[in-house]
């Protein structure tokens, strides 16, 4: 038993580990069933990146609104161990994912305690947020890795003065800004700010660790280099997506700040109200239920630490936070332009959970009242998980935008016919999924295997098919495009006309209306 108690932080750690790899791991391959259009990008820069086309992909984007090329490097290097699949793209994005897990514990353990430490990694395990992200195969998921990787370093280093914590901190603090995905360029801002910071409550500071802090600044500018070599030769494309969703834009457009005004209500609402993404949690808040409540109360908390107890790690918290919603307010808030605010929001719920039990503790001098409060938090992370389990997992999940499954219908359909039909598909399916989808290994992975038209009634344009190939005619099941099918079977006497369907638990729906064409 003594054992046991010593080692209990440990064993807890290592339950929410499990914790998170479970939900970022489970049915990987199905659950979110289809592939992210961004990432299935990745997946074809990767194909290219071993083929040894480099330049176009590494360190930047030759198309500059696909940005950094870190999580396309992995993926090209998990595609070397597994081949090329959309396990592949997610795994490259899940290590990061179960990284911060531990990354956040270490952290907040050295400028807190293991309790809030455990409760961080905890929350962040079972958010619906980060786990989807994850799974996403997307670069953004990395911000919060490499941001807390950097902290984590550099307190460690003003303890132990020891150099190489400070040129790691360095190294952490390029990859992030440069490498990661551009809403990180915000982090050497608040990194310098909060050095002047220190060096100004503090005037030892400086002097005690000058040389460290210069060495840290020297590592990150030699591992800058490549990044800051591509970006001063290619400056309109390193800075092009930044300057197209400036908000400073639609400032100029409407000749007042109203935009920027708009945008800090619409930061202040993701959480609880609406993530206003472009595909993940487009109307659902950010956060889950449980962490939803305890944050407003971890807030009040923290405000209480910085102002009444002049405690600066808080402050540095709640900075870390504000800081993390900027990019978004200066663009388009939303999940992805504030993934960094990630190990700050659910330090906040950490918070918000332990403190006021600590607060009954220490008031409650019956030990079985105090068992009580001990199982009221364990009954309180309990639900969060499960609530994580049924949201994201279990069988009457919720469907979040993004993944686009009746694109993986329609492509697994496709490669069954694509050798004796012509493939043509009109509507909103996306097009780097299903350029990705119907790869043909050996050719340019950015070759489109099917022809793509405006609209359905462009297909009523084609010539009569040939003697080897018909017409494989792919659109959704519109009112529209049912009168084009209908046109298409007067056109040719010998199609068919059928519905793909995507069907998952409580979901049917067709993923396609299909009109085939005899040879």
């Amino acid at each position: 038993m003594a054992i046991l108690k010593k080692n209990s932080t440990f064993f807890l750690f290592l339950s929410v580990l499990t914790i998170a790899v479970f939900f970022r791991f489970w049915k990987i391959e199905t659950i979110p069933y289809g592939l992210n259009n961004d990432a299935a990008w990745e997946g074809l820069a990767a194909i290219e990146i071993l083929k040894g086309n480099i330049s176009n992909y590494l360190p930047y984007a030759a198309e500059g609104w696909r940005g950094e090329g870190i999580s396309r490097l992995l993926t090209a290097f998990f595609m070397t161990l597994f081949g090329n699949n959309p396990v592949t793209i997610r795994l490259a994005t899940d290590i990061f994912g179960v990284g911060l897990v531990i990354a956040v514990f270490f952290l907040i353990k050295r400028l807190f305690n293991e309790k809030l430490a455990l409760l961080t990694s905890f929350f962040i395990a079972i958010s619906g947020w980060h786990i989807t992200f994850s799974k996403s195969g997307w670069r953004a998921v990395t911000v919060p890795f490499f941001t807390t990787l950097l902290f984590y370093f550099f307190f460690r280093g003003l303890e132990s003065k020891k150099r190489i914590h400070f040129i790691l901190s360095g190294v952490m603090l390029s990859l992030v800004s440069l490498y990661t995905y551009d809403a990180a360029r915000i982090i050497p801002v608040f990194f310098i700010t909060w050095l002047v910071f220190e060096s100004l409550s503090k005037k030892s500071f400086l002097k005690n660790y000058g040389k460290q802090i210069f060495a840290l600044f020297i590592s990150a500018f030699i591992v800058s280099l490549p990044m800051l070599y591509y970006a001063l030769n290619n400056w309109e494309n390193f800075t092009s997506r930044s300057n197209f969703l400036f908000v400073g834009n639609e400032i100029s457009k409407a000749e007042n700040i109203s935009p920027l005004i708009n945008n800090i209500i619409t930061s202040a609402l993701l959480f609880n109200v609406s993530g206003n993404g472009n595909d993940f949690f487009i109307f659902e808040p950010l956060v889950d239920k449980l962490v939803s409540w305890l944050l407003p109360i971890g807030l009040i908390i923290t405000i209480y630490f910085i102002i009444i107890k002049k405690d600066k790690k808080y402050f540095f918290m709640l900075i870390w936070l504000i800081s993390s919603l900027v990019p978004g307010i200066l663009s388009v808030p939303n999940g992805n332009r504030a993934i960094g605010v990630i190990p700050s929001i659910y330090f906040l719920a950490a918070v918000g959970l332990l403190y006021p039990a600590q607060f009954a503790l220490k008031r409650i001098k019956n030990k079985i009242a105090a068992h009580v409060i001990y199982i009221l938090i364990f009954l309180i992370c309990a639900s969060g998980a499960i609530s994580t389990y049924h949201d994201y997992l279990g069988p009457n999940r919720r469907e979040l935008a993004g993944f686009y499954p009746e694109t993986l219908v329609i492509t697994n359909y496709i490669k069954t016919v694509w050798n004796n039909y012509d493939i043509y598909i009109t509507d909103n399916y996306p097009r780097e999924l299903l350029t990705y989808y119907l790869y043909k290994e050996g050719k340019d992975a950015f070759t489109k295997n099917y022809t793509w038209l405006d609209n359905s009634e462009s297909f009523l344009s084609l010539s009569k098919t040939n003697q080897n190939h018909g017409y494989a005619f792919f659109m959704f099941a519109t009112p529209e495009n049912e009168e084009t099918a209908i046109e298409l079977k007067r056109k040719f006497p010998n199609s068919k006309k059928f519905y793909l369907w995507y069907t998952n638990n409580n979901i049917a729906r067709p993923a396609s209306l299909v009109v085939l064409t005899k040879p």
